[in-house]
């Protein structure tokens, strides 16, 4: 989901030298359009990755989006004293969602943010002290690409069933296939292939375009067909420590554990 550009290098080859520090990564005026373009589309399409994630960790989705748009601030905040990232949305872990749904079922979802909070401390240990080159050695990078693919796959399974699903009121009862279904196929069909389309067209001009183009005409569509929507859970959002609500020394070293191998994962 990043958006790979060095905003030092010179606009088109010409020589001009960027604003500020030779070298420097921050903010400049004359890229403000292309850097708006990158974080808007890296945004939305936080939004739907999360869902999906959320969904597929049995994690409340409310909390899931929270999280990212928390996670967002802090990066934005820390952007103005050390710059140089890749425009990024940090968030849920596409990676660790089969993970993070073993550890709500060992743990409860009243204390993940603990175990999120002492995964982070090891991933700041880890880091200051320059650990991971050795645990990249460790682990392949096939496996790692195997991991993504395979959680990509899943996430796109879980919401297939929004490619054929009709409300309720319009089920019709022995017939599967009947009108309003056909319709509903034929909407994602054509969705998709216009949105591969679109991908084909601005994959190296204009990226942003097709995955626009195809949010604004779900919403278009939706306001003339039923479509099936997406239930959100209410749960209460509060800061709070994350502090631990555990009952004894064994599942204290679970949770250590737990945590480690979030952190080499």
């Amino acid at each position: 989901m990043s958006k790979n550009m060095d905003a030092s290098s010179p606009v088109n080859g010409s020589n001009a030298k960027p604003e500020g520090k030779p070298g420097s990564a921050a903010f400049q005026s004359k890229y403000f359009v292309r850097d708006l373009q990158a974080g808007i589309i890296t945004g939305v399409m936080a939004v739907a990755l999360t869902i999906g994630i959320a969904i597929m960790s049995d994690y409340p989705i409310k909390v899931g989006l929270a999280t990212v748009a928390f996670a967002s601030f802090i990066g934005w905040v820390n952007a103005w004293f050390r710059p140089g990232n890749y425009i990024g949305c940090p968030g849920v872990a596409a990676g660790l969602a089969p993970v993070l749904a073993m550890g709500v079922a060992s743990f409860g979802i009243q204390n993940m943010a603990f175990i999120v909070f002492l995964t982070a401390c090891m991933q700041a240990v880890i880091w200051k002290f320059n650990w991971q080159k050795y645990i990249l050695k460790a682990v392949p990078n096939y496996l790692v690409e195997g991991l993504l693919a395979g959680v990509g796959l899943k996430i796109a399974l879980k919401f297939l069933g929004f490619a054929y699903e009709i409300p309720a009121e319009q089920v019709a009862e022995g017939v599967f296939f009947n009108a309003a279904r056909i319709q509903m196929i034929l909407i994602s069909a054509a969705g998709f292939a216009l949105f591969l389309f679109l991908f084909s067209k601005f994959q190296t001009k204009q990226p942003a375009v097709p995955y626009f183009v195809i949010i604004i005409a779900g919403v278009i569509v939706s306001q003339f067909v039923s479509v099936p929507m997406l239930q959100i859970e209410s749960v209460d959002i509060k800061l709070a420590l994350p502090l631990p609500n555990f009952d004894g020394p064994l599942i204290w070293l679970h949770a250590i554990g737990f945590a480690a191998m979030l952190a080499l994962i």
